[in-house]
């Protein structure tokens, strides 16, 4: 009997010890989340970012090459 009360405190307290690392990956999981989805955002953000400088290169270009054609006429 007392070796059954022994073992039963021991898995008590194994599972206790399991349920609180459980917590601790949730936390660090749900921590993890967040920091995903704001490299998601800083990503997006990036990608538009330069997309719009892209964008606004070849129009300086353009712009540049047709100030060039009218001074050479």
């Amino acid at each position: 009997m007392r070796g059954l009360k022994h073992d039963s405190e021991l898995l008590r307290e194994e599972n206790e010890v399991l349920r609180n690392e459980r917590e601790t990956r949730m936390i660090e999981q749900h921590e993890l989340e967040v920091k995903l989805d704001n490299y998601m955002r800083d990503y997006e953000r990036y990608f538009d970012d330069n997309k719009r400088l892209r964008e606004l290169t070849n129009q300086l270009r353009d712009e540049k090459e047709g100030a060039l054609a009218e001074l050479n006429r």
